[in-house]
């Protein structure tokens, strides 16, 4: 899978995007209730409407404060899920370099999952309805060995920000045939209401979509603190901060794969730990 490094993906350019569009519209209501005080002595051609009784956003009308108080709660919803946020809060405390290296020789978990549930209604007409969860239940997927690939998009540099993805893959058609054979069975065997929600996946001890990392985590530059980020959220500041972050560090893709089987003679499947993550020597580190 070739992975790309562009400054922002398509969740980071978007979110920056709208986070923008409330900020200014926060920060000019702000500046236009500021200027326009109808009590002020001020000649701005702008005001005039601003100060008109037929204005909608009139200083002191409370549809003013009704629009400044949802731009501003749209805002807050959209920095509390900005990608820069998760780079800060899963800023790591190793290098760049072993960070990849745990997640290389990591022991992938493979699960089923269920949800078994119903609704219940409510009200005289029936209006209302509440979902009532009876059962959950989680199971691994045995497997024997597996192997670990890293696919990363750029060299790394002083300050990084990983964006990773993960895929399971299977050596053989007879560990997915088994895969896929136990998920079926793990649903026929918890089913137990009238519906059910069931899924499968893989999980990689500390593994995140999004993380912040640097050569020397010792000598971490000045700014980068989750923090400093919810003061920035609260003054509206958020949006500057995230680009002085996106602006300060390199994106790195990186794609983990982990190849499970059911074979115990496989030859070379449980990984060794790479001398060198960066180089020729390292051949299990794929630059596209």
């Amino acid at each position: 899978m070739k992975q790309v490094s562009g400054f922002l993906n398509a969740n980071e350019g978007c979110s920056t995007f709208c986070g923008w569009l409330f900020s200014i519209s926060v920060w000019l209501h702000i500046v236009f209730m500021s200027i326009c005080e109808p009590d002020l002595d001020t000649d701005y051609g702008i005001c005039d409407y601003y100060r008109s009784e037929n204005s909608l956003f009139k200083a002191r009308n409370w549809y003013f404060y009704v629009v400044l108080a949802v731009s501003y709660l749209l805002y807050l919803s959209l920095a509390w899920y900005m990608p820069s946020k998760s780079y800060l809060r899963n800023a790591i405390n190793v290098s760049a370099d072993e960070y990849q290296r745990h997640l290389f020789n990591a022991a992938p978990s493979c699960w089923f999952n269920i949800e078994c549930y119903h609704y219940v209604t409510s009200g005289s007409s029936g209006s209302s309805r509440r979902k009532v969860v009876t059962k959950t239940k989680r199971e691994e997927f045995q497997y024997s060995t597996y192997s670990s690939h890293c696919a990363v998009g750029a060299e790394y540099s002083t300050a990084m920000r990983l964006r990773l993805s993960k895929n399971l893959t299977f050596s053989d058609p007879q560990t997915k045939a088994a895969y896929d054979a136990d998920f079926e069975q793990f649903v026929a065997t918890h089913t137990s209401d009238a519906h059910q929600n069931a899924t499968k996946g893989m999980d990689i001890p500390e593994y995140h979509k999004y993380v912040l990392a640097f050569s020397d985590p010792a000598n971490r530059p000045f700014g980068y603190s989750i923090g400093f980020y919810y003061l920035c959220v609260f003054f509206t500041l958020s949006m500057p901060y995230s680009m002085y972050i996106y602006w300060s560090t390199k994106p790195v893709d990186i794609a983990v794969t982990k190849e499970v089987s059911l074979d115990n003679s496989v030859v070379g499947w449980t990984p060794t730990p790479p001398g060198k993550l960066v180089g020729p020597d390292y051949e299990q580190t794929e630059y596209v």
